[in-house]
């Protein structure tokens, strides 16, 4: 199953085992889809195998970010996940309590005001006209 990679001095699959690293393409997949062992291919190609995710991620960040810095709706979206990924922001929300309102009628009003001068009353003395 395994063919021996013919040495042509420089490695001859670098660019597409860099290419399907930075798809994310394991190295098994890889290495079936070059048709070599495995562990030739991690051995030989370690170097396109990690370069590979790296530049991918690069070519992709860099598109975000010209994206984020852009106009229109596209350069909201991606600003927003920019901040949050790279800037650390993150969305919050406050919950307050809020006690149920009281509907106050005429007649709670006529009686809190009598309320209130029968007790300035007490602490008063009637007043002259009463």
């Amino acid at each position: 199953m395994s063919q021996p990679v013919e040495d042509l001095g420089a490695l001859p699959y670098a660019s597409r085992v860099e290419t399907m690293a930075g798809y994310g393409l394991s190295p098994a997949e890889i290495a079936n889809v070059l048709d070599i062992d495995v562990t030739d291919l991690t051995g030989s190609y370690a170097k396109q195998l990690t370069g590979g995710q790296v530049k991918a991620n690069a070519r992709v960040a860099e598109s975000l970010f010209r994206k984020a810095i852009g106009d229109g709706r596209e350069s909201v979206t991606a600003a927003i996940f920019w901040l949050k990924t790279r800037a650390r922001w993150k969305e919050t929300s406050v919950h307050e309590h809020v006690e149920p309102q009281r509907t106050v009628t005429v007649d709670d009003t006529s009686r809190f005001i009598q309320e209130c001068l029968e007790s300035h009353r007490r602490v008063t003395g009637p007043a002259i006209d009463d």
